[in-house]
């Protein structure tokens, strides 16, 4: 069997189960962006409409990277790299399900996990990014599509701070909203230390770092958290306040394996200590507080970040506003 039979015959499995989903999801957009050797397959469904691309890998992740870099170190003399690779990715990735997008309120982005890296937060669509056109969640390939989580009722929750990540203490704030959630300073309590049973959220800011191979860690005081204490934590949500911990697939990878983890969310680049972090996490919560889902509630942080900081440059815009993913796991 060649490669162009094995994609075939993978997306006809792919477009069945989403059109099966659709009827229950019917103002969602499912798409996915998979990798067989050199080549990336593109499938969307929405209600009854299906669309599947296939495209040479290689360019795409040129461009990936010109992106991803831009954005992540606000390299504002590459504005024109930058434009050509955000416009050449949206023709490619986005564009052609425009006519769903348009029908749809909500996008499902199944993600290969050598993709991870892709930024479709900063693609665009008639004039607007993707992350603010539309709520947005990631999920892996293989993650049980089955299981449509809601709204989370945050009664409980684990709080961990290192103060030079969250230098304007919004983790306190969070703290302050409800006397139950606990909270410790990255002094009171090692990474691997943690413990949750049953718990809403954990929310955890402290130093992240993701190396080429989309894998890496976080933690503080000089010890990282290991992947198996992740599988031991059950919170409903995981917030990471932590460099580029959206494309850490390490902790992808656990936080899957972990029961009764619903979500998982975190930036894709290298985020602010304080500033944008500060107001992503004091919004993000207190639209989830109003009863948002989660999905939504970082849909509508990113559009309120956006327009907080649209007198900054593009770039900069980009870094601070719209570089937080969630997944769905």
């Amino acid at each position: 069997m060649n490669l162009n039979q094995m994609l075939f015959r993978r997306s006809i499995l792919i477009i069945f189960f989403y059109l099966l989903l659709a009827p229950l999801n019917a103002n969602t957009l499912f798409l996915s962006y998979l990798q067989k050797d050199d080549q990336i397959e593109c499938i969307g469904v929405c209600k009854d409409q299906v669309e599947r691309l296939v495209y040479p890998i290689d360019k795409l992740l040129e461009h990936t990277h010109t992106l991803y870099d831009a954005v992540e170190n606000k390299t504002h003399k590459k504005m024109p790299d930058f434009l050509k690779s955000q416009a050449y990715l949206s023709e490619h990735l986005i564009h052609p399900f425009e006519g769903m997008l348009e029908n749809c309120s909500s996008i499902q982005i199944t993600l290969d996990s050598t993709l991870l890296k892709i930024p479709f937060e900063y693609l665009r669509l008639n004039k607007k990014e993707l992350s603010t056109y539309r709520a947005m969640v990631f999920r892996l390939p293989d993650t049980n599509f089955a299981v449509q989580h809601e709204s989370i009722n945050l009664e409980s929750g684990t709080i961990v701070r290192d103060k030079s990540c969250d230098p304007q203490n919004a983790c306190k704030t969070i703290k302050e909203t409800n006397a139950k959630f606990k909270f410790f300073s990255s002094k009171e309590i090692k990474p691997n230390d943690l413990a949750l049973q049953n718990q809403d959220f954990l929310l955890i800011s402290a130093h992240g770092y993701a190396y080429e191979n989309n894998r890496g860690v976080l933690g503080w005081d000089y010890i990282h958290m290991q992947r198996e204490t992740l599988i031991k934590l059950n919170p409903k949500l995981a917030y990471f306040d932590s460099c580029q911990q959206g494309i850490n697939l390490n902790y992808l990878e656990a936080f899957k394996a972990a029961e009764g983890l619903n979500y998982y969310i975190a930036p894709i680049i290298s985020n602010d200590a304080g500033d944008s972090s500060t107001k992503t996490i004091e919004w993000f919560f207190e639209f989830l507080q109003n009863g948002l889902t989660p999905s939504k509630a970082l849909f509508e942080t990113k559009k309120k970040l956006k327009h907080h900081y649209k007198r900054k440059k593009l770039l900069t815009i980009y870094n601070k506003a719209l570089s937080f993913r969630l997944y769905e796991l």
